[in-house]
């Protein structure tokens, strides 16, 4: 998995304006800019072919082996914390770098099919199975790990740096590594590693579940049941859209269908339209989908 992220970051460096400008370019830097992001996109597939869901009253989520495709003699183990960390810092990169590994690998032809769902059950692994208690299971099937007898530390505590990145799906996972991270045992912080440290500040942006946002609206658009809007990974399953001059490159919105919400929904909708019509501001509340997008579920006329 790291030698996967590795190609990430070494295809942004190769892909960049400054380093395509470069007459000291490596001799094979136009064929590892095209080659790299089919290597991504084919390792990612690999990977996520090999997750099966899981599904029950605690929603549905993803396990993993250790090592797949062995010859059958060979036991396969699930997951286990530590190198579901790594794999997780593969996840967060791609995540990152999606909107333009992405277009290169389609036009190569094998698009990346990484989505907000298989986002969630990820973590919806990391809550349910490996920190549904005071300190993190062993594996991704929820093993029971053990304490050091002599520190009383949990070794697969310290393993926050990957997974923590799946606060971007869902923020509760940030406040749990946050805790864990921080913890004081015997008067020291065991766990606040260098690489866990820069991960909780890294990623801080996704730790809110309900933000707010005010400004004038320059987008308002509303469309058929189930066309939605954004990318795979900040998609927003709605039927109305705005956005805000106050908050470029971010689109907010939400669901317009017969359910017990219709009429307040049909509500926030008609304050909006009069706000636009009037060149007036808007006050909105929101929950994160995704890194630019939001879910609407207050509006309000500005004066």
């Amino acid at each position: 998995m790291c030698l996967r992220k590795k190609r990430i970051e070494l295809w942004r460096v190769l892909a960049s304006p400054f380093y395509q400008q470069s007459n000291q370019q490596a001799a094979n830097a136009a064929q590892s800019r095209t080659l790299f992001p089919l290597i991504v996109s084919r390792f990612y597939h690999y990977f996520a072919d090999r997750t099966h869901v899981v599904s029950d009253s605690r929603g549905d989520r993803f396990t993993w082996h250790y090592q797949d495709d062995q010859p059958t003699c060979i036991k396969l183990y699930p997951e286990d914390v530590s190198h579901g960390a790594s794999d997780m810092r593969f996840i967060g990169e791609l995540r990152a770098s999606f909107d333009r590994i992405n277009p290169a690998a389609t036009s190569g032809g094998e698009p990346i099919a990484i989505d907000l769902t298989q986002l969630d059950h990820f973590a919806n692994t990391f809550l349910e199975e490996i920190a549904p208690g005071t300190n993190f299971n062993a594996d991704v099937n929820g093993a029971a790990a053990n304490s050091d007898p002599k520190t009383g530390q949990w070794d697969d505590d310290a393993d926050c740096d990957g997974w923590v990145d799946l606060s971007f799906a869902i923020p509760r996972v940030w406040g749990i590594c946050h805790d864990v991270t921080l913890r004081v045992l015997n008067g020291s912080q065991p766990y606040l590693s260098m690489g866990n440290h820069s991960a909780l500040l890294a990623t801080k942006a996704f730790s809110a579940s309900l933000l707010s946002a005010t400004g004038n609206i320059t987008f308002l658009r509303v469309n058929d049941v189930g066309t939605g809007f954004g990318t795979p990974l900040d998609f927003l399953d709605a039927e109305v859209i705005v956005q805000l001059d106050s908050q470029p490159g971010k689109s907010f919105g939400f669901q317009l269908r017969t359910d017990a919400s219709e009429a307040d929904h049909r509500g926030m909708l008609a304050v909006l339209r009069s706000a636009f019509r009037a060149n007036r501001a808007v006050s909105i509340d929101y929950r994160r989908n995704g890194a630019a997008n939001g879910n609407i579920i207050r509006v309000a006329k500005v004066n």
